[in-house]
């Protein structure tokens, strides 16, 4: 993967840590803890990611790319104007410490 030039992150995300707790009738009530507030590239993943991820049940829809953390888990979700995604992996662009890619899945709004 190559690094985002000038203006690629354009994207003004929320960083969610979701929490599931039990409720008075047997399900569960989702809690959203935001950690922070991001700039990102949001982008589709290729038709050969995309199948792969859905063969393996772990699907990958989009790959967003911000500044570099440590601290997003694949129990966070990403918000953007309206749409969420679901963090699946997060990995250092390059090995290196100077942008975070994170492999999602969007859950729609």
């Amino acid at each position: 993967m190559r690094r985002p030039t000038a203006g690629e992150l354009n994207r003004r995300v929320r960083v969610l840590r979701r929490q599931d707790f039990p409720d008075s009738t047997d399900g569960i009530t989702p809690t959203h803890d935001e950690i922070a507030q991001v700039w990102a590239k949001i982008e589709p993943v290729g038709g050969a990611i995309h199948y792969g991820s859905v063969q393996t049940g772990n699907m990958v829809t989009h790959r967003i790319t911000i500044r570099y953390r440590t601290d997003i888990t694949a129990e966070h979700e990403i918000h953007h104007d309206g749409t969420r995604y679901r963090v699946k992996r997060t990995a250092a662009l390059g090995g290196g410490r100077e942008f975070t890619v994170i492999d999602a899945e969007e859950l729609g709004s």
